[in-house]
């Protein structure tokens, strides 16, 4: 096992007792192949006690080391366990001791497990050798001494073409119990890692997946069900090749588990920032959301709602925004809500925005340089209710007032415990519409953007600068306040672990099943939607294709085969969208809008 501490190995001479030796030693495991080392520097990995001793208070580096001899690894996701009570995760940066690994490494608190760091990251070109700094994990001390372990598991190692080298879940064993003294508390909290040993138990079990969905999330490039290292990797692989019709027809025969419909441009799952290309930016994104740096951020939608006898009427945009999910909390809170904090930025001429009379917008409008006469403004998205993952600014509309504007969406996130509230990486992936910005619809010309943003109740500003052009993510023209019937209610994900009881008759929906199996969720959606709003609240899809509806879903069972959606009613009672049409900045097409 790994100590912290030397171990004293005497020996006396059976003929003569008073020939006899001391020797000081650390016990240090040593990394097998395609296992892990935790250590202070590389010299510390065999040599001697792993990780150096820190005072109380102070910060600490754990440097994680691979041992990849035989196999180039391509993808790593490392579940590194630490004491809670002793340390605050900090910060992740990728391995700098060697050039091995010179890609990203992203990770982040899980938000089920406060005393797990995950991180990972991919390399196309694949990491090989004894003991490459694969990762550097920062803590600091939270002011108590004592002797604080780590353990580890491999959530996730493949080869370059995605291909698992060892069993998801894998227990991490050359780093195993290796520990730091704070505050010269070597021997303070002994129990303290007798627990830790204790706590080893097969993990294989918590990590293996069942590749069987219904509806596959976000970021599931390979169609497995998951959301991983695996989906970052085949669309780095897939953004290297691109621009070559050979070189992609290749990889896609070579990939069968990437699908790309006849008319699409790229595989399904890779735009991962939804502005109508894939490209290396589309890499990044997936790997930080994958590790909790940034977010999924769909499209805006545009509802406006029947004009009032006063000449107004209401009117709402929102946009969804999911985490990872991968992460153990995303069934109930898919937007990670408490660490998210959404801002739409609008932009159109002075007139169409003026006709937007937010109640609270958060900056007074002012010029932009991008068109004579242009203006921009901001709005805070709230989200209600919290597990829904809908974030929406609400407007009143002048009767009669033309729509014609654009708006993106600046996200921001509070990453660990210790840091504040921040815009990740500085904007510079604002959700807005293809980087070369579309004629007549180009925005922030002049590259002036600069905003404070307001968190957590406004209990902190967020600085945001942009310097770029670019085009809004979304441009909606059209005539406001004009009665049009409602739009249908969407659907949102319920449970993947429940299902409606279908044997209790009561909760059943009038119209009940669309009989037999092979139906889609888009089938389930319209046959729900054809009855009342509470003659059908809920419908259950498994994942052979049978809907079941239901009236309610008081009485459930578990199952692994289903997904339940339950019917969410249009942001707005009143909602009307038949008048508006959206423009669509990344292929520059006009549909009409729709709350999806």
């Amino acid at each position: 096992a790994n100590a912290p501490e030397p171990i004293a190995i005497s020996v006396q001479s059976r003929h003569d007792a008073s020939t006899d030796a001391t020797v000081n030693l650390y016990s240090n495991l040593r990394a097998a192949e395609l296992d892990l080392d935790f250590a202070s520097d590389v010299a510390r990995v065999q040599e001697e006690n792993a990780l150096e001793a820190i005072t109380v208070g102070e910060s600490l580096s754990v440097k994680i080391y691979v041992t990849s001899t035989s196999i180039a690894v391509g993808s790593l996701t490392v579940d590194v366990y630490f004491d809670a009570d002793l340390l605050v995760f900090a910060d992740v940066a990728a391995g700098a001791d060697d050039d091995v690994w010179s890609d990203a490494v992203a990770g982040e608190v899980r938000s089920d497990t406060p005393t797990a760091v995950r991180l990972g990251g991919v390399a196309t070109a694949g990491a090989m050798g004894a003991r490459w700094h694969f990762a550097t994990v920062s803590f600091v001390s939270t002011g108590e001494a004592g002797l604080a372990a780590f353990r580890g598991v491999i959530v996730e190692m493949t080869d370059p073409a995605a291909a698992d080298v060892v069993l998801p879940g894998t227990p991490v064993v050359a780093g195993h119990l290796v520990a730091v003294a704070i505050g010269g508390g070597s021997d303070s909290k002994p129990a303290r890692r007798r627990r830790a040993e204790n706590d080893r138990v097969p993990l294989h079990a918590l990590y293996i997946r069942t590749p069987r969905c219904a509806v596959p999330p976000l970021g599931d490039v390979n169609r497995d069900c998951a959301f991983s290292t695996k989906d970052v990797l085949l669309t780095a692989q897939y953004t290297l090749v691109s621009d070559n019709a050979t070189a992609t027809a290749a990889l896609l025969l070579r990939y069968p588990e990437l699908y790309q419909p006849p008319d699409a441009t790229a595989p399904v799952g890779m735009d991962a920032d939804f502005n109508g290309r894939v490209d290396t930016r589309d890499t990044t994104v997936l790997l930080y959301v994958l590790f909790g740096g940034l977010r999924f951020i769909r499209p805006p939608v545009l509802s406006i709602g029947a004009a009032t006898a006063g000449g107004s009427c209401a009117a709402a945009v929102t946009v969804r925004v999911e985490q990872s999910a991968s992460d153990g909390r995303f069934a109930i809170d898919p937007a990670r809500a408490n660490h998210t904090q959404v801002f739409l930025l609008f932009t159109g001429t002075r007139e169409a925005i003026e006709a937007l009379a937010q109640q609270q917008w958060m900056t007074p409008f002012y010029p932009s340089a991008a068109a004579a006469g242009a203006t921009r403004g901001v709005a805070i998205a709230t989200t209600v209710p919290e597990t829904a993952g809908a974030y929406t600014a609400r407007f009143t509309l002048r009767r009669g007032a033309d729509v014609a504007f654009g708006v993106s969406v600046v996200h921001v996130i509070r990453p660990g415990v210790l840091g504040g509230w921040v815009v990740p990486f500085n904007g510079r992936y604002l959700s807005s519409g293809p980087p070369f910005p579309v004629a007549n619809r180009t925005e922030n010309a002049d590259g002036t953007l600069a905003l404070s943003l307001p968190v957590a109740q406004h209990a902190e500003m967020v600085p945001f600068a942009y310097d770029v052009p670019f085009a809004p993510f979304r441009t909606f023209t059209g005539s406001a306040c004009v009665p049009a019937p409602p739009p249908p209610d969407t659907f949102r994900v319920w449970s993947t672990g429940q299902r409606c009881d279908k044997g209790v008759a009561e909760q059943r929906a009038p119209m009940f099943s669309l009989g037999g199996g092979g139906h889609t969720r888009a089938m389930c959606e319209e046959a729900c939607l054809q009855q009342r709003a509470d003659a059908c609240t809920m419908f259950v899809l498994s994942v052979s294709g049978y809907c079941h509806m239901f009236r309610d879903c008081t009485h459930t069972v578990s199952t692994t085969q289903h997904v339940t959606y339950m019917r969410v009613a249009a942001p707005i009672a009143t909602a009307v969208s038949s008048t508006v049409s959206t423009v669509t900045t990344a292929t520059d097409t006009v549909t009409t809008a729709t709350d999806t």
